[in-house]
């Protein structure tokens, strides 16, 4: 009861994000205090994804924080804008101050299709390329490390190119995609590569999705 109503002053649907960082901002104050080499670190996920305004909560300097994003759906453009502006908000502010990860989902669209929603028959989404544009901007932003929750039946090659950023950012991601189809399928390397290019492009273009679901899905968040 005591946390539920703390932070009356904020609204309804972003209260929780401060009373979870306040709790976390707590224990890391706390264990600072028993040694001040202790980390704390916590997740910004989902309702807690957003950047709580310093002015009214200040984090700890022992607190990291890990980013939960889904760009497995970055596809989408109202997903993309809520949670890319999230991430934007913790690289802007925090970056210079304190370790930021990523967790990342690369789960789409079996996930959905099999465990939530209980259909077989679905496009199979691919984005590698993509992959590689989304890992090179954590590389840039300062991003410490992350974790990666992957379906590898679907999205072993998109989990592969961002772990390979991670041990060196410099690296050249369309080479290594390239060297990925010619190590693995051999004579048939140049048309799988056309298969997943065209997959992706098919993916990342809103055009290819209905307007009403375009529109409306996930509205709240915008």
């Amino acid at each position: 009861d005591k946390c539920k109503n703390s932070f009356s002053n904020i609204d309804l649907e972003h209260r929780y994000n401060y009373i979870h960082f306040d709790l976390a901002n707590r224990i890391a104050e706390a264990a600072a205090k028993r040694n001040p080499g202790i980390g704390i670190a916590t997740l910004a996920y989902d309702d807690t994804l957003g950047y709580p305004d310093p002015k009214i909560l200040k984090l700890q300097p022992n607190l990291a924080v890990q980013m939960c994003l889904g760009i497995h759906s970055w596809a989408h453009p109202f997903v993309y804008s809520w949670q890319h502006k999230a991430y934007k908000d913790w690289i802007d502010n925090e970056a210079a101050k304190r370790p930021l990860f990523v967790w990342t989902y690369m789960l789409e669209p079996y996930d959905d299709a099999m465990r939530l929603y209980k259909y077989g028959a679905f496009f199979p989404a691919l984005y590698p390329w993509r992959a590689a544009r989304i890992y090179k901007e954590f590389a840039r932003d300062g991003v410490r490390g992350c974790f990666i929750e992957v379906n590898p039946v679907f999205h072993l090659l998109e989990a592969y190119v961002a772990l390979k950023m991670c041990f060196d950012p410099s690296i050249d991601t369309d080479r290594l995609i390239d060297e990925y189809f010619e190590l693995y399928y051999g004579a048939a390397a140049g048309p799988m590569r056309r298969f997943y290019k065209t997959l992706e492009d098919i993916t990342w273009n809103p055009k290819n999705y209905p307007e009403p679901e375009m529109r409306t899905l996930f509205q709240n968040k915008i």
